[in-house]
Order: C-alpha cells, then structure tokens, then sequence
C-alpha cells in the first residue's frame, strides 16, 4: 500500500472519528439572555428577601454573595436580585428544576463593571452556587415558551 494511499485512510479515520464524537454530545447549551457571568437572568426578586421555610429565613441571599466576590472592597453602587432563567438547549428554551431555588445576586460597582453571583436555597439554607455549563443530568428539564 502506497504512502499517499495510507495517509488518505488515516484522514478519514480521523475524520469519521471527529463526526462520531460531535454527533454523540447533546448538543448545544448556554444561557438565555440576558445573562451575566453564565447566569440566565429570570424574574427581578425586588428586595433581595431572604428565602423562608415555614416562616423563618433560611439564608441572606446578598450576604452569601458578598462574600464570594473576587474584591471585596470594590465599591457596590447597586445590588439586584433575579431568579435563575432559562438556558437554551438545541433552540428550546429550558428551566432547571430541581430540589430547592437559585437566586441571582448581580453587583454593580463604581467602575461600571458588574458580577453574578448564584445563591442556592433550599429547607437546610443557602449556599453559593455555580451556573450549568453544559445541559444538567440530575435536574429536571421542564421546557417554556417566550
């Protein structure tokens, strides 16, 4: 078998290898805008209330946050808080649902820049949280439209 002949096989080895491995993942996923830092922002939770369970608070949403900040002693000119959105999978819009809630704490600073920070709650509390990369196997899925 000539060279030419044998390096021909391996490209296309190579590239069938390259289609199975594309064809195998579960598409695409990222989050609805707007976003920031990978969070999808839902519905503004005006206030940035502590979430309660039979009556009583189970975290402080902004505190929790506050204290994941890359600088602390940035000045905060402006703290928003929002539900978890929906991320996009394939062009359908989906939410995360799982056992508790996911809260949102965005801080604006007076440089103009601004950081996310999730918050996840459920009845033992809060705790901070990072966004899905890639789609979720251990959550539910449950699609919306708009």
């Amino acid at each position: 078998m000539s060279g030419h002949v044998r390096g021909s096989r391996a490209v296309v080895l190579a590239a069938i290898a390259l289609l199975s491995v594309a064809c195998a993942s579960h598409g695409s996923w990222a989050p609805r805008e707007p976003s920031i830092d990978g969070w999808p922002l839902g519905t503004e939770d005006s206030g940035c209330g502590a979430p309660t369970t039979d009556g009583k608070a189970v975290g402080d949403l902004v505190a929790i946050a506050r204290s994941k900040l890359p600088d602390p002693r940035q000045e905060i000119t402006e703290t928003r808080c929002y539900l978890e959105g929906p991320y996009l999978s394939d062009g359908q819009q989906l939410v995360v649902r799982s056992t508790g809630a996911t809260f949102i704490v965005v801080f604006s600073f007076a440089d103009g820049t601004r950081k996310a920070i999730g918050v996840g709650c459920s009845v033992g509390g809060c705790g901070p949280s990072v966004p899905y990369t890639e789609r979720p196997r251990d959550v539910t899925l449950i699609p919306v439209s708009g």
